[in-house]
């Protein structure tokens, strides 16, 4: 122990060099006063040849900074340092173990807390600095850590020993530590790992090992440990990941980039997600909706949105009942800067498709059944073939369930009255008016379009629609035409005497996309078609 020559002047961490740079730390032999001593070094590249360190995870636990240890450039240069209670007993216990010729990685000291744009950039970093350490070093509290001196009976651990006996292999494994997000990437990613527990120390596999009934996270951890390149799709992860724990909210994403396995020639998604702790809660919430939706299940596809809500904790609001505030949201996401190109055109394809579909459920307020519409898919064509046709289905099901107070702030917001001319807001085309370009598969192959590209239906070609349409769906209505339909051609953009009503159609051709309207049952249904 040396006397006290720290200061209590505030450290000042010297900026990284570069994105790739990093900084690790080494304890010093001597402590100030029961104050563990490190001292702080830098590197321009984490994988620079012949750098060796741990990497230390833990859980923060309470973060008032109730203890004080020492952190300088130089020994001779020390400047007193607030930090939490479990970091202080982590490196307590390897003072204690006279690790004082290794470097350490831990976010607490390695990253400068106070400057949100490295936080945002190291934070991204986190699964590459966990995967190239020689060794990762997990932290469970026994909460007898004492700077300074040994316990009596105590002795010393081994960061190499590999006990065959451990005592109480279950009451490790049922720390809270392995429900905590951050853990996951740092234990899945470590070439190799171990945990310490008192004076016990032993390696990841090999505890496991030693557990009759492993938890769920301690089960997904071994999994993905055993998986060729230890990453799966961030789909899979929402689904498996959902009971894991974080202080902040958008941790649970940010704390799991690392996990996430790219599609082969597709832009990495941790990237376009991006770790930006200036983002709100409901844009990251978007972020995953569009880097989900691509290529999940029918019946998956149709839950997205509520799935992606779920992960994130309960106490948590990102959205309410409205669908109207899922528009606004949206809406805002699709204009704010810190939105990527990619998922700001994937929100105008969603908010295309919610606008055209909330411009015919304008008219559709005025039925007496309203709300009861109901919509089918072409089986054979979903799930969806690509992210735009994807982006297009999220609009859609933005709509589903409306109510009629949420097309009524619709309308306000779009600043439309009783008999306003819907027809210059919209794409839809009646059967009139439809043009031969748009390829629409449902039309009858012996059915001849004029020579200006419309068609013309009559009561025989609308049964054989309608009979295309439900061969590829699951059910069948008695056909009757509801006299309220008569006002559907008010949404045709080219309005005219000549506009029919018994079939209406919104096409994007540059997304493969179509929502098709007939008025042919008890109530029009919507069917949704892909290219």
């Amino acid at each position: 122990m040396i006397r006290m020559t720290s200061t209590t002047t505030p450290y000042n961490y010297r900026p990284l060099s570069n994105p790739s740079a990093i900084r690790l730390i080494k304890i010093l032999p001597d402590c100030e006063y029961n104050r563990v001593r490190c001292t702080i070094h830098h590197f321009d590249n984490t994988y620079v040849s012949g750098l060796r360190y741990h990497a230390l995870s833990y859980v923060w636990g309470n973060p008032y900074p109730a203890r004080r240890i020492c952190i300088g450039d130089t020994p001779d240069a020390m400047h007193r340092y607030p930090i939490h209670e479990s970091i202080w007993e982590f490196l307590t216990k390897l003072w204690e173990g006279k690790y004082f010729d290794c470097y350490f990685w831990t976010d607490t000291l390695c990253l400068n807390q106070k400057d949100i744009s490295e936080i945002n950039q190291q934070v991204a970093r986190m699964g590459d600095i966990y995967s190239a350490a020689e060794e990762v070093v997990s932290w469970i509290s026994d909460g007898a850590s004492h700077p300074g001196r040994q316990r009596r009976g105590s002795g010393t651990f081994n960061l190499h020993d590999d006990p065959s006996y451990v005592p109480h292999p279950n009451f490790v494994a049922d720390n809270a530590y392995w429900g905590r997000v951050w853990i996951m990437q740092e234990v899945v990613l470590a070439k190799k790992g171990r945990v310490l527990c008192g004076n016990m120390s032993i390696d990841f596999d090999h505890l496991f090992s030693l557990l009759d009934d492993p938890t769920e996270s301690i089960t997904t951890i071994q999994s993905l440990r055993k998986s060729p390149n230890r990453k799966i799709r961030l789909w899979e992860l929402l689904k498996g990941f959902k009971y894991i724990q974080s202080t902040q909210p958008v941790d649970k994403i940010y704390g799991i980039l690392g996990l996430i396995e790219d599609e082969e020639s597709q832009p990495s998604t941790a990237q376009l997600i991006g770790v930006d702790y200036q983002k709100k809660l409901n844009e990251v919430f978007w972020d995953l909706v569009f880097e989900c939706q691509h290529r999940v299940s029918p019946r998956e596809h149709s839950r997205l949105i509520e799935i992606v809500d779920t992960f994130f904790p309960a106490s948590t609001t990102i959205r309410d009942e409205s669908s109207y505030a899922d528009f606004q949201i949206l809406e805002a996401y699709h204009k704010e800067a810190r939105t990527s190109e990619l998922h700001a055109s994937y929100a105008a394809i969603a908010l295309r498709v919610y606008n055209a579909s909330l411009i015919f459920v304008h008219v559709l307020t005025s039925l007496k059944n309203w709300p009861h519409l109901s919509y089918r898919k072409f089986k054979r064509d979903f799930p969806c073939k690509t992210k735009v046709q994807s982006a297009a289905y999220v609009g859609f099901e933005l709509t589903v369930g409306l109510s009629p107070k949420d097309v009524q702030k619709w309308d306000a917001h779009k600043q439309l009255a009783e008999g306003a001319e819907l027809s210059k807001l919209t794409s839809w085309r009646c059967g009139a008016h439809y043009d031969r370009d748009c390829n629409l598969i449902i039309i009858p192959e012996n059915l001849k379009p004029n020579s200006d590209g419309s068609i013309k239906l009559n009561q025989k070609n609308i049964f054989q629609i309608w009979d295309k349409l439900l061969s590829s769906c699951d059910a069948s209505h008695p056909f009757q035409y509801p006299e309220d339909c008569k006002s559907f051609p008010r949404v045709c953009e080219k309005f005219s005497p000549t506009c029919d009503g018994s079939m209406m159609v919104f096409n994007m051709p540059d997304v493969g996309f179509r929502l098709v309207i007939l008025s042919m049952g008890a109530l029009p249904e919507i069917f949704i078609d892909l290219d």
